[in-house]
């Protein structure tokens, strides 16, 4: 009998749909800009920056569409050859959406990407990235449904003239 009341439990409680089951994903394309969204597709040159507080950044915007206006948001950036994780550790910031249409469910973030902290990241080895290939891969989430969406893109680095100039002068490639 006891058998008969857990195997009508477990069926009885299988296959029950979740929260997020009947919402549809929140789509993500990754972009840049500051305070305007720019599309960005796998064959862009993106400019990463010295920072007037001594940090490399990016600035990275993200388009959303089937999104709440209050989402949270975590960015990582990676290089592509050689897969070194520039971005530290991945700490959710929760962000209101900018431009956010109510009827539409869309928006957009802004965040500028800093990189660090990491053994390999010296001045060295961020000079060194000119021309290389990394992928941004912005990740939101709804903190009230835990409906989630990803957008990544592969993109090339360039450097700031001025930046290459000061900062990476002693740092020859």
């Amino acid at each position: 009998m006891r058998w008969l009341i857990v195997a009508t439990l477990l069926v009885g409680c299988h296959g029950q749909p979740s929260d997020t089951d009947d919402l549809d994903p929140i789509e993500v394309e990754v972009g840049s800009g500051i305070g305007e969204y720019l599309p960005v597709d796998d064959e862009s040159v993106l400019a990463l920056t010295h920072g007037p507080q001594g940090g490399w950044h990016l600035d990275v915007m993200g388009l959303l569409r089937n999104s709440p206006e209050l989402v949270g948001v975590v960015n990582r950036v990676r290089t592509i050859d050689t897969d070194v994780e520039l971005t530290g550790d991945h700490k959710i910031a929760y962000v209101l959406l900018a431009d956010y249409d109510k009827a539409e469910a869309s928006g957009t973030i802004g965040q500028r990407v800093i990189f660090g902290p990491h053994p390999y990241l010296d001045q060295h080895f961020i000079c060194d990235l000119r021309g290389e290939r990394i992928e941004i891969c912005t990740e939101v989430s709804d903190p009230e449904s835990k409906n989630s969406g990803e957008g990544c893109v592969d993109v090339e680095i360039e450097m700031d003239e001025n930046d290459l100039r000061d900062q990476c002068r002693y740092f020859p490639r």
